[in-house]
């Protein structure tokens, strides 16, 4: 049966009209004709001789696509390319630079080296390789991958991320082949041998930022490495490791490390009841650091008398100490949290971020030891102790540049935030009320007195409704507002 010469809903096709227009002022569109076999663009429609059988004839043993090809290259319609004279290679790896430190290496230069040989030849340059980040499943995770990316591409790689890799062998490959690296994530990874971190230690020279949180790195392994490569070390992290059998020993290695800033040492198995810390001679060896993160477990300070720990240097650049006991497993005495706050803390005064929660279960006398007058983030939640004279008065000092805060089941925390609210408008973001005892008259002027607040928690609050207890975030928050409102003066 012969085929029908219909269009788009049956319309005789017209092949003067091959295009739909929509309105007068519209933009024209081709029609579903385009996907007929015997479709001619109009353009090209325009140039055909009388007789298209002659011009089948013509094109006899090509292709329809072929045919179109040659009469639009000899169309003057369509010559609208303009020949511009080809970039400096220079150039180009400016602009690939540019692209990679946004996008990375990958996946940007595997796809942009199969657009031409020049191009190919630019996503070989290893200035282009200086961070890679292999984590997210753009390569198989494979030894033969990390042997030929270490041989092609990555002789000048300073940052490397293989977080959750299996490496058995391939760390000690990747440290021979970069000796130029400065920072390894090497976080949950699996099979990481003595070997490899000792090969690490021997040939990345450079190394200052190493990550072996969550892994199974020994108490030997991670000491050889720290005294080959202390004096360059800014940032350790060990947290949540399983087989540092011997921690103090650690402990005291990584106290010889002049330039840390960064030190994250929570979560650790393994280790003994009590970890003893010199506090006055760790802030003698590490006057820089800025972060402290030891949560989880339990510290006490060698004994020094009251002169000696007067006259230690403190921590003076210390923006975030975090030590809570969110684990269940123990809780510290309070004169020993007293103490060790008391001799970390004394000399912090720009210290930012503080974390205590489950630790304060019989007194917050440990908050009137802080120095810092501009503490944006305060986490005491998770305690028993009840927020009541004679500790009324300790938030005042901070409700002018308090962000953050978290007072999940705290005690008559409605005292502390008529406390927080009894002034002008507060720079708060984010609060914390889980478990708490809010009432709605405290959440109102929360709410009025903290224009910028974005994230409110109330999941457990005992004193309010079923509807309002749950989490607020950004847009949220004025359906918390309505609520509210909506209530009336309950």
């Amino acid at each position: 049966m012969p085929r029908q010469k219909r269009g788009i809903l049956g319309v005789k096709k017209d092949p003067k009209n091959q295009i739909l227009y929509f309105g007068n002022n519209g933009e024209e569109w081709p029609s579903d004709d385009s996907e007929d076999s015997d479709y001619l663009p109009s353009d090209l429609e325009d140039d055909q001789p009388a007789s298209s059988k002659r011009k089948k004839k013509q094109g006899k043993g090509k292709t329809k696509k072929q045919v179109i090809k040659e009469d639009s290259a000899k169309s003057n319609s369509l010559d609208i390319c303009v020949d511009l004279p080809p970039l400096p290679t220079e150039i180009w790896l400016k602009i690939f630079q540019d692209v990679v430190s946004f996008t990375g290496p990958l996946t940007f230069l595997c796809r942009a080296q199969k657009v031409c040989s020049s191009w190919k030849e630019i996503a070989k340059d290893p200035s282009l390789w200086r961070k890679v980040d292999l984590t997210y499943g753009w390569i198989k995770q494979k030894e033969e991958t990390l042997r030929w990316l270490s041989e092609n591409r990555l002789s000048q790689c300073q940052d490397i991320n293989l977080s959750n890799w299996t490496l058995s062998s391939a760390l000690s490959l990747i440290a021979e082949r970069c000796p130029h690296l400065q920072t390894v994530n090497l976080s949950h990874c699996k099979k990481l041998t003595p070997d490899g971190v000792t090969s690490l230690a021997n040939n990345c020279k450079e190394l200052q930022d190493i990550d072996f949180s969550d892994t199974s790195i020994t108490s030997t392994s991670l000491k050889e490495l720290i005294l080959k490569r202390f004096s360059e070390l800014k940032r350790i992290d060990v947290s949540c490791n399983k087989k540092l059998t011997g921690f103090t020993m650690v402990l005291d290695t990584i106290m010889k490390c002049p330039k840390l800033t960064v030190l994250d040492i929570s979560t650790l198995e393994n280790v003994p009841t009590y970890v003893t810390i010199d506090i006055e001679e760790f802030q003698k060896s590490c006057p820089k650091l800025k972060v402290l993160r030891m949560g989880n477990n339990r510290y006490k300070g060698t004994p020094k008398t009251d002169e000696e720990v007067e006259k230690s240097a403190g921590f003076p650049d210390l923006e975030e100490f975090n030590i809570p006991d969110l684990s269940g497993r123990h809780t510290m005495h309070n004169t020993i949290v007293y103490d060790v706050f008391n001799r970390i803390l004394h000399k912090s005064f720009k210290l930012k971020v503080l974390d205590i929660r489950g630790r304060c279960n019989e007194s917050y006398a440990v908050l009137e030891t802080i120095p810092a007058a501009d503490l944006e983030s305060l986490h005491v939640g998770l305690s028993s102790m009840s927020y009541d004279d004679p500790y009324m008065g300790l938030f005042l000092k901070w409700r002018q540049s308090l962000k953050t805060i978290d007072l999940s089941w705290v005690q008559n925390v409605e005292l502390a935030i008529q406390e927080l609210t009894s002034g002008p408008s507060l720079p708060l973001e984010k609060i914390q009320l889980t478990g708490s005892n809010i009432e709605y008259k405290d959440l109102r002027t929360l709410l009025k007195k903290c224009p910028k607040l974005n994230y409110v928690q109330l999941e457990s609050c005992r004193n309010l409704v079923r509807g309002i207890k749950r989490l607020y975030k950004d847009e949220d928050i004025n359906v918390l507002k309505e609520k509210i409102k909506n209530l009336g003066n309950i």
